[in-house]
């Protein structure tokens, strides 16, 4: 396929533009255009080496951290400004730049804000250690769905598999 621009090279950026019309329609545009037409036209184009993995994690961690990031000095809190790694010098501020600790010990110092990212990317911050413990988890939703639509007979028999699973669990982290 032929640029659409000057008839001359093969279109290798291709470009589709969706638009809403009035009526809620899409109205669907789509441009072919050669490397040296698109430049032109100002369309970014990615770099012709192949695909940076470290950066488009970077890019992906950083869209993550945004809710997190403060855009100005006003409005940093007071976690944006604690105390520097004893053992790296490693800021908070360093990790929401780079989404990277400088050590090990980071994890520990910045405990706070790795449980609110951790909160906001996985929804909780806990690692459930063995199925029944997810599976109790999962029974104490249920049990409190049922709470909430009055469905008591059912609440009985949840709270009872929960009581038993509790059970099951406590026994197996008895040293034999």
């Amino acid at each position: 396929m032929l640029c659409e621009s000057c008839q001359k090279f093969d279109a290798t950026v291709h470009q589709v533009q969706i638009e809403y019309l009035a009526g809620g329609q899409p109205n669907v545009r789509e441009e072919h255009l050669c490397a040296q037409c698109a430049q032109a036209k100002g369309l970014h184009m990615a770099a012709p080496s192949g695909q940076n993995y470290p950066e488009i994690v970077q890019k992906l961690s950083k869209s993550l951290l945004a809710p997190f990031q403060q855009s100005t000095p006003e409005q940093a809190s007071p976690d944006t400004t604690s105390e520097p790694c004893p053992e790296c010098g490693w800021t908070e501020r360093d990790f929401r730049q780079t989404s990277r600790f400088g050590c090990p010990h980071d994890y520990e110092h910045f405990s706070e804000f790795v449980e609110e990212v951790l909160e906001r990317i996985h929804g909780y911050t806990e690692h459930a250690s063995s199925d029944r413990e997810s599976r109790i988890e999962q029974l104490r939703g249920e049990l409190d769905a049922a709470i909430l639509a009055e469905d008591y007979e059912s609440a009985a028999r949840l709270r009872d598999a929960i009581r038993e699973l509790d059970t099951a669990l406590e026994n197996s982290d008895e040293p034999a």
